[in-house]
């Protein structure tokens, strides 16, 4: 049996992985080329029919996942999530894989990530579904704030309330006793190391924030607000010691960081981020 790690080292290790994962995320967007999704006639399309795919393709999401985790079993539920991550992971490989000619691309795209997920499956090895589930949304952040508008107000109501959904869901909200733990289950989306665990929702905000910074900001700030997110789980345990093994909503801690990150004056700072490309 391989030893237990304290708390302590525990979430030291995912912070470093947290901290990883962001610098990836920076990487991404550095690095991110969408020149080959403008091959092709050009599509016109308005504003009002985009909010309106989008509303449907987000009903359709949610309806979905409703529907396999109220009316499933664990096995059911654990192939969505596989599919989930194995899709996600496809469509990063996708912007990133660098081949020209699209249909290698999107070969490429759909056969790199699978023997790791096949590995993952058969092997239960935690490590790895901890990459899997966070090279998943590493591309996040950087294809949305290089492809569409935002407005830093917008994504600041944006952050703020998904904050309050967040602090809802730990203290308030409760699941119905009939439903079945997905604790075990593979992909589940928590990023566990020893005893610490991140949900993959803070990964997906995280993408977001450093994204965000860097367009605003550039790489410096972008940096630190990457340090300010992975390690204030452990400055807060140092400073505040009763806060170890209590479950907080890591959105409260995210979110002022990059409030504070986004509004911190600085010359030269447009008040939309992003441009659509």
């Amino acid at each position: 049996m391989a030893p237990v790690l304290p708390f302590s080292m525990s979430s030291f290790l995912l912070s470093c992985f947290f901290f990883i994962f962001l610098l990836l995320s920076i990487e991404a967007y550095r690095r991110l080329d969408l020149s080959f999704l403008s091959t092709g006639r050009k599509i016109i399309v308005s504003r009002r029919a985009m909010m309106l795919f989008i509303g449907i393709d987000v009903a359709v999401a949610v309806g979905i996942g409703y529907l396999f985790i109220y009316h499933s079993g664990p096995v059911l539920l654990e192939y969505f999530y596989g599919v989930l991550f194995y899709l996600s992971t496809v469509i990063g490989c996708l912007l990133f894989v660098p081949i020209q000619n699209v249909k290698k691309r999107i070969w490429a795209a759909v056969v790199i990530p699978a023997p790791f997920f096949v590995l993952g499956i058969f092997t239960h090895w935690q490590w790895m579904q901890n990459v899997l589930m966070a090279i998943s949304v590493v591309w996040v952040g950087a294809f949305i704030f290089r492809k569409f508008t935002v407005s830093r107000m917008w994504f600041s109501v944006a952050l703020l309330a998904a904050m309050a959904v967040d602090a809802y869901n730990v203290f308030v909200a409760t699941a119905p006793s009939e439903l079945f733990s997905d604790a075990q289950l593979l992909f589940n989306g928590d990023i566990i190391f020893g005893s610490a665990i991140l949900g993959i929702g803070d990964f997906f905000l995280a993408s977001l924030i450093v994204a965000g910074v860097y367009k605003q900001f550039g790489w410096k700030r972008a940096l630190m607000v990457a340090v300010c997110i992975a390690f204030a789980r452990i400055v807060l345990r140092l400073l505040i010691p009763s806060l170890e093994g209590l479950v907080i909503p890591y959105y409260i801690v995210i979110v002022p960081i990059a409030l504070v990150a986004l509004w911190l004056p600085q010359k030269h700072s447009p008040a939309v981020m992003f441009t659509t490309h």
